[in-house]
This record gives C-alpha cells, structure tokens and sequence, in this order.
C-alpha cells in the first residue's frame, strides 16, 4: 500500500515539474523576444599597441646638431626595456552564478526585471561645434535601427573615438557599409596645414638638436631612452653602437661584397657640392630642384667605385683641406629613372662640377642572406628592433621595404638625399656605419605645409619630386631647421611626420 502511494505521489510530482516545465518555457521564449526588443548595449573590447618600424640608415632631409645636456634623464632610472615589450594582455571573465529558485519566482522576477527596463529609454546625445553648421549626434540602440532601416546612424569630422566607435557599432551587418564621408558637404579638398603662427628669432631658426650620450647597455635599456626619443621631432642617441658593442663591421663594404657580390644595388648620380648649397647645371644660382638620376649595379662593382673615390677624396682633402659631407638617403624622389647599369667611374659635368654616385636601398630583407648583420640588429633596445612583439609592423604579414624590412646605403663623401617625409609618416631609426660623418637637416612635422608650398612655388612635386631646400629660403618663411653631424656609432631617431 505505501509502494502504491509513494508511486502515485512521485508520478504526481513528475506530471507538477513537467506542467512547471512547459509554463516557464513559454514564459522564458516570451522573455526572450521582449528583452530582444528592450535596449542594449554591446561590450566591445579593443586593444592596440604599436611602436613604430625601424630601418639602418635611412634619411630624411631634414635636421642641426648640438650636445644638448640630456644625459640627465637617462641617469634618472634604469629599467630593464625588455619588460616593457611583452604585449600587454586584457583578460575578460563573467561568471554566471546559477540560483535555484521557485519557477513562479523566476517568472516573476523576470517580468519584473522586464517592467522596470520598459519604463527606461536610453538614449545618449553629444553635440559638436564645426565652423559652418552645428550637429546633433545622437546614438540609438542597435535594435532600433534593426526595427526601423530607413534610421542610420550619423557621422562627421568632428566626432570624438567614442562617439565613432558607438555609431560604427549601430550599422547593420548584415548589409553593405552605408556611403558617406566624414567632410562637410560643401567643404574643399584636404590642404596642408599652415604653419604655426608665432614669429621665430634667428636663434628660435637654428635649435640645438636633442641628443644623448650613452655609456652602457643599462642606459641604452632604460625607458626613459624611448621617452625621450618619443618627446622631441628628431633626436640623436651618441655612442649607441660602442654601448651595446654593435659589430659594426658586418656592413662594411668588405663584408657585404664577400657575402653577396651580385646582390642590386640603386644608384644615384649627383653634383659634388657643400652640403648646405643646391646649384643648377650651370652653378649660376641656388635652387631647389636636385639633380639626383637612377640606375643600378651591384655591391662588387660599386664597392670599386666607392674604393678609387676615397682614394680620390683623400687627394682633395690634402689639396683644398676640406672634406665633403654624407647625408642619409632614401628612395623617395623619383626623378630621372634609369634601369641601365652604369660606367662606374669619376665624370666631371660640362661646367666642370665634378659628378658623384650614390649606392642607396641596398635591401637586406632576405634573412638567408643577411642573417649575420640581421642578428646584430636584435641587440638594439625593443622600441629601435626591426622585429619586435610591440612592433606593429611586425604583424603585418607583409614586406613593406624600408619599414618593416633593413636598408643599407652605400656612399662617398658628398652624397645626398633629396628631402622627403618619412615612409606614412612613421619614426624611422638610422644607425651610421662610418667610417664618414653624415650632416643631417630636418624640420618639425608642423612645418610640412609651408615647405609643400615652397615646393610647389618653386614647381616641384612635394612628394615625388627631387628637391633640396635652400635655407634662406626657409628662414624666410618662418620654418626652423635642424643641423647636426652624425658620427659613426651614433643613432639618429626620425619621429613621426
């Protein structure tokens, strides 16, 4: 008699739990639908971190020298760098805790949760101020949007990262990005920036050239090195290569002719003259065009050039008591292409000026040829590495030659770079070989409008076009120009811009 009750009792309970069942199913697929049509709000996680690319000699027109005292920041604190280059790592966790209720409480607690967020609409307004019309951005939820597709959010220039990452967020996925642009409706083209308005003196013209002596591996480790790099438009790190005991010697040119004799090389042909002058053909008067012509050869027969040009310049030097100045180069200027090879020897051009050549982008990028001199590179510190985990551009996935790869360049004394920004405006790091001093002129990223209009006053293409400034000429114009020399060992640091 009991098994029966007990029998009964339990088929009772089972037919009451599944009767429960079926209730908070329909209650929860009705719950379902109206918290779908309630607000909310997706949690979006983003993380970022990038350092900038780095190559061995590369160059921008640009730069003045002077032994700033620095030194005292890399005295402050020395800290291990290597810490600081692992990738930061954000961790998300959401634990779910699951309480046994009642199923009627559940149900209840449920449509009340439900009552209290239909009684709140959300809604989030931010204005901006342009110089023509005022906008209203306001950001809907996603859902309305879903409900009503003629709705889309609303973009423009002036928007903070917030407010574009929220509206980006709020288009449909499952359609094709909406046509717009972030410019005012009747706005002109982009145009380069103008200058900063505050008159410089003389003195303001010329700055002294950030710089910093290193004396071991534990300043050129420390974070306040990247720091001050990061701080000014360019910077010079003395002493860098005796530091951290760089084998300078495997890219000598003894070197590189013994491991790769064949391998490309890019020529420049240029006019012999002082680093801070820029005559035309005739030498009749200063001007910015710079005859600066390719071809190309290999690393053998420019390392003979370059061998009876020393000779040469040694000559000079013991005659005239001058010597000539490298500056460091890069690929920019696209002048006067030519893909022959080339007679490496001496010429004179018909004026007389004696013509040089210029062994620029040697590409070290294939690791099975260069993995000696690529080695070497990774004893730099890891905001100056070509491969490093911070690096972004070592993500990529990509050559990109001169910003993720190594370039050398091969000179003789006079040899020059034609002015440029860097490769999309990223830092740069050069690293000078020797055994010549390189003189460097830059100018701060403020100031690329007002040599962009000089440029073109002058009809040269900012951007493609071979140009090298006269200084007067910038000193007219209210732009300050940094000198210096950069000796072998030492590193120079391009900044963004």
């Amino acid at each position: 008699m009991s098994t029966i009750n007990r029998s009964e009792k339990l088929e009772t309970n089972t037919q009451f739990s599944q009767q429960n069942k079926k209730i908070f199913s329909v209650q929860q697929d009705k719950l379902g639908l109206q918290l779908t049509a309630s607000n909310c709000h997706p949690l979006n996680i983003m993380s970022s971190s990038a350092t900038p690319g780095s190559d061995v000699s590369s160059g921008r027109i640009n730069t003045y020298s002077s032994d700033a005292s620095s030194t005292n920041i890399i005295k402050e604190e020395s800290t291990d760098l290597e810490h600081f280059s692992s990738n930061n790592q954000v961790s998300l966790g959401r634990s779910i805790t699951t309480c046994s209720q009642n199923s009627s409480e559940l149900i209840k607690d449920f449509n009340q949760s439900y009552f209290d967020n239909s009684k709140n609409s959300v809604k989030h307004e931010s204005s901006t101020q342009s110089n023509d019309d005022s906008y209203i951005i306001e950001q809907k939820t996603k859902n309305e949007y879903d409900l009503n597709p003629d709705i889309s959010p609303k973009f423009n220039i002036h928007m903070e990262s917030k407010q574009l990452w929220s509206a980006v967020q709020l288009l449909p996925v499952h359609e094709p990005p909406i046509n717009f642009t972030v410019f005012l409706r009747n706005s002109p083209p982009p145009t380069p920036p103008d200058c900063p308005p505050q008159k410089l003196s003389r003195e303001q013209l010329l700055p002294p050239t950030p710089s910093v002596h290193l004396e071991n591996k534990k300043n050129a480790f420390s974070p306040q090195l990247q720091e001050f790099c990061l701080k000014h438009p360019i910077a010079v790190v003395r002493g860098l290569a005796g530091a951290l005991k760089l084998d300078l010697g495997l890219f000598s040119t003894k070197t590189l002719v013994e491991a790769n004799p064949d391998h490309s090389v890019e020529v420049r042909t240029q006019v012999n003259q002082s680093p801070d002058e820029n005559w035309d053909i005739s030498q009749a008067k200063r001007v910015w065009a710079c005859i600066s012509h390719r071809s190309h050869t290999t690393i053998a027969k420019y390392a003979q050039y370059q061998a009876s040009s020393f000779q040469d310049s040694l000559k000079d030097e013991g005659d005239k008591g001058s010597v000539g100045s490298q500056v460091m180069s890069d690929s920019d200027s696209k002048d006067s292409v030519s893909n022959s090879n080339i007679n490496l020897k001496r010429k004179k051009n018909k004026n007389g000026s004696k013509m040089l050549r210029f062994g620029t982008n040697v590409d070290l990028s294939d690791e099975r040829k260069w993995k000696p001199q690529l080695s070497e590179l990774q004893k730099l510190p890891a905001f100056a590495r070509v491969i490093s985990a911070a690096n972004m551009l070592s993500h990529v996935g990509h050559v990109i030659l001169g910003m993720n790869t190594v370039q050398l360049y091969m000179k003789v004394p006079g040899s020059r770079t034609p002015g440029h920004q860097e490769n999309n405006n990223f830092c740069s790091i050069n690293i000078n070989i020797g055994p010549g001093d390189c003189e460097w002129f830059a100018v701060p990223d403020s100031y690329w409008g007002g040599i962009h209009n000089l440029c073109e006053k002058n009809n040269i293409s900012y951007l493609h076009g071979s140009w090298w400034p006269v200084l007067e000429d910038l000193y007219k114009e209210n732009i300050p120009v940094y000198r210096f020399i950069q000796k072998p060992g030492d590193l120079v640091w391009v900044n963004a811009g």
